[in-house]
């Protein structure tokens, strides 16, 4: 098999989230499956030093464009990539003309704001889109209809299990619910939280809850769960002791307001952990229905969530022990190697099929490349409302 030089392109590598355990993931196991590969790394600086990770240090509100394009330009002469794979779309028209690949793609990782706009605008630099979720392809497939559907893959998420200990019975005992997340009111909505505890005393569950994570908003959640004999925060962990974490659940919740396939609950399946989770057009409700149904809410109903918790507080062992074996079932397709098998066949063939030759755009003129990346999005986004203005003036 043919090696490759391949260069991965995110914002972060060390932090915690779900983008960073997979490039992890490619960081330790990539050259078994035929890959030489280097990381760029845009705004973490090198105070961790990793072998073959490149760290930029940019700061997206200081330090401008043209700077961010040199330090990138710097890396990817050094790595000199076959193949390039962009992480995400924030960074690719402000760099993607200068990293001389023969073919370069991009994971969509999330339904994130403006998803739809950002890959109209750059779906000209790439030869393939992967997307992690079956939701995401769609997506893809509506807003690019014209984009070959060849060069379109589903990736699933690779996770590393142990063997998960069985978790013993409910009956006179609290039922032990987790948060595993950054632990931050945008996106993941952790303001709901409270409110999902006010609504689980109402009805009488008994319950503690434990966080797995860290993040903005830590404090805010830790001055209301304040009574320690019924939550516990356990900031980040890795290796044997998130798992071991993990595995002393008995269900997971989320409410966040987006996803794509969050490893986290794929994880937590894979330690027959019950999952709760909100009806947000994600990849999680799909592997969620394979439990059951019940534990699928309404986005933002935190009362309909207290209610799938309280009807795992009173399902049989039998039943529980039923939802559970499905739980590690749903993700059985994401052990072993078959992620990298799936990303090696997805590359492989990108290089094989002619490169997609369209008009790459310019690279950003005089004085917008003295602008910081912040700015330049804040002028973009005033210029959008205002079409948008004039727009619904003349129909008016």
């Amino acid at each position: 098999m043919k090696r490759i030089r391949l260069a991965h392109v995110f914002s972060y590598f060390h932090t915690l989230g779900g983008v960073e355990a997979v490039l992890r993931h490619h960081h330790e196991h990539d050259a078994k499956h035929g890959f030489d590969s280097d990381f760029i790394i845009y705004f973490e600086t090198d105070a961790r030093r990793t072998d073959r990770v490149h760290f930029l240090g940019l700061n997206s509100n200081s330090g401008s464009i043209a700077s961010g394009r040199q330090r990138f330009g710097d890396a990817i002469r050094e790595i000199n990539p076959e193949v390039v794979l962009y992480h995400g779309l924030w960074g690719v028209p402000f760099l993607a003309d200068l990293d001389g690949a023969k073919r370069r793609a991009v994971v969509v990782h999330g339904e994130v704001p403006r998803v739809r706009d950002m890959l109209i605008d750059r779906q000209r630099w790439m030869d393939g889109i992967a997307c992690i979720s079956e939701p995401l392809v769609r997506i893809v497939g509506q807003t690019l209809p014209a984009f070959p559907k060849t060069r379109i893959e589903f990736l699933r998420l690779p996770i590393t299990p142990p063997k998960p200990e069985p978790h013993p019975r409910l009956e006179n005992r609290p039922l032990v619910l987790g948060f595993c997340s950054r632990l931050t009111i945008e996106q993941k909505r952790v303001d709901l939280l409270p409110k999902l505890s006010a609504e689980l005393d109402q009805l009488g569950v008994n319950y503690r809850i434990e966080f797995l994570g860290d993040g903005l908003d830590r404090a805010l959640l830790e001055s209301f769960f304040c009574d320690r004999s019924r939550s516990t925060f356990h900031g980040v962990k890795s290796g044997a002791d998130y798992w071991k974490i993990l595995n002393s659940w008995d269900a997971l919740i989320s409410v966040s307001d987006y996803e794509g396939t969050p490893i986290a609950l794929l994880e937590a399946l894979a330690m027959r952990v019950i999952p709760v989770f909100p009806a947000i057009g994600s990849g999680g409700e799909g592997y969620v229905r394979q439990v059951s149904s019940n534990f699928i809410f309404p986005k933002g109903d935190v009362g309909a969530a207290a209610r799938s918790i309280q009807l795992l507080t009173q399902a049989s062992f039998e039943q529980t022990e039923i939802w559970r074996r499905a739980a590690i079932r749903s993700v059985e397709v994401h052990l072993g190697d078959n992620y990298l098998i799936q990303v090696s066949a997805f590359l492989r063939n990108l290089l094989s099929l002619p490169e997609i030759k369209t008009d790459k755009g310019r690279v950003p003129p005089f004085p917008i490349n003295h602008l910081s990346f912040t700015k330049l999005a804040k002028i973009r986004h005033f210029s959008r409302s205002l079409r948008e203005l004039v727009f619904r003036e003349k129909k008016t």
